[in-house]
């Protein structure tokens, strides 16, 4: 049995891989050198980028870009926030992006019957502390 663990850690320690694996994981995060914003069409960058943690110039954070994407997601103009590196030259970027959510375009009422006050929704909202002069039903709203 003790021939059979001496063989095994000698294999390992000749075993290309297991040289290898130290050096990767000795490996230095890549500095960023800019930082962007994709996606964003009525909300502007700056406001975007104040969310933002990650600095240029820095070595790469990950738990900083996971703050970042959180932190934009709750800004709550976003249905999705992604991010990634592009290598552009010798130069590494930290992208980004964010996919708004839609804009309110109609709200359509088909049904204008009012509720009547022991409708249970009545009830349900009030109980909300809701205050109802009259109350509608609202069939479809578009986006």
């Amino acid at each position: 049995m003790r021939l059979h663990q001496i063989t095994l850690l000698s294999l390992l320690a000749v075993s290309p891989a297991a040289t290898q694996a130290p050096i990767k994981a000795r490996a230095e995060p890549p500095i960023i050198a800019e930082v962007r914003i994709e996606g964003n069409q009525r909300i502007e960058k700056d406001p975007i980028l104040v969310h933002v943690t990650q600095e240029q110039d820095q070595p790469l954070d990950e738990d900083a870009v996971d703050w970042d994407i959180k932190s934009i997601y709750r800004m709550g103009f976003f249905d999705t926030v992604s991010s990634k590196l592009v290598n552009e030259g010798d130069e590494t970027v930290l992208l980004y992006t964010v996919h708004e959510r839609p804009l309110l375009v109609e709200v359509r009422i088909d049904d204008t019957t009012a509720l009547a006050e022991t409708d249970p929704r009545v009830a349900q909202l009030r109980s909300k502390g809701g205050s109802l002069s009259r109350v509608h039903a609202i069939s479809r709203i578009r986006y």
